[in-house]
């Protein structure tokens, strides 16, 4: 049915038992494409037009997946509650629920998204989501900036050791908490067993730099030179280049190593002229022109940051 007009077919074709299996198969092979907005349509039509069709719940449950998998998080909010009010008894009603916390989370409505998760996670044993909704929890106290209750939250994964792509962040996560209470080294622990294990995902590049940065906080400058060298080699297109960049030449500089920080100070100058950490590259190339006797190189870089500020 590629290209095929369907809106006035329910009215042509009102009293043929097999029209809304044909929509729906149709919303379903659009869906199997990733064309979740017009599957979402597709799927609204068949139990907006056929009450009394067999699949008309989940015409409504696959509508609200499809239109949270289209970001359309306000809209399968709405129809997730529309389904749960309407089919409360029906076995997918788990299923839409989860999708329902899911919604409110990525609408940034954390409160109401870790209430909504709670439900998943019985007093015994594990149920069908109770990982994730674990998880999801941790996350959203994370957002919330509640480090000490996150890291409760996700301790028995941590425990359990949880694998699956749903569970990739959670040792980042655990490291972020833990560097944000201060409790470097096993922030550190959790950084690089994140890195190690998930080399080519999201934030492994900010979980080396984090464990760098905690480095330099319990005063390991060669473990941090080490890992921030990592990150330049491993990670060169990372967003994160300028900051590792110029934090390695300041531990150059105070290490009185010169010629490596001034190298890795112009790199920055040269490749990312608008970041925020040039005035920190100015600030260290001038202290380098001062120590070499160079007055005026020092003056023009004291210069660019007073010009920076204005």
């Amino acid at each position: 049915m590629t290209g095929v007009q369907t809106c006035a077919l329910p009215i042509l074709f009102a009293k043929d038992k097999l029209f809304p299996n044909l929509i729906f198969n149709y919303a379903n092979a659009l869906m199997g494409q990733n064309k979740f907005t017009k599957a979402s349509e597709e799927f609204n039509k068949v139990f907006s037009n056929f009450k009394e069709f067999t699949l008309t719940a989940d015409a409504m449950r696959l509508k609200a997946f499809c239109e949270n998998r289209a970001k359309d998080y306000d809209s399968s909010l709405e129809s997730c509650e529309k389904f749960l009010k309407k089919y409360p008894q029906d076995p997918s009603a788990e299923d839409v629920g989860f999708l329902k916390a899911e919604d409110l989370f990525f609408l940034l409505k954390y409160n109401k998204a870790i209430k909504a998760y709670r439900q998943f996670i019985p007093w015994e044993g594990i149920g069908k989501y109770t990982n994730e909704a674990i998880l999801r929890i941790a996350q959203a106290l994370c957002e919330m900036k509640k480090w000490d209750d996150a890291l409760v939250e996700m301790k028995p994964l941590l425990q359990r050791d949880v694998k699956g792509k749903f569970f990739e962040q959670l040792y980042y996560l655990a490291g972020l908490c833990e560097y944000n209470l201060d409790n470097l080294e096993d922030s550190i622990r959790d950084f690089q067993k994140f890195a190690l294990d998930n080399p080519t995902t999201v934030n492994a590049d900010a979980a080396l730099l984090k464990a760098s940065l905690a480095y330099i906080k319990l005063n390991n400058s060669p473990k941090a030179i080490e890992l921030m060298k990592k990150i330049i080699k491993a990670y060169p297109k990372s967003s994160y280049v300028p900051h590792v960049l110029t934090e390695l030449a300041k531990l150059q500089y105070n290490k009185k190593l010169y010629k490596n920080a001034e190298k890795n100070l112009k790199r920055v100058i040269a490749e990312f002229p608008n970041s925020i950490f040039i005035p920190q590259v100015d600030y260290y190339m001038a202290w380098i022109a001062l120590e070499r006797k160079k007055n005026a190189d020092a003056l023009e870089h004291f210069e660019q940051i007073g010009r920076a500020h204005v």
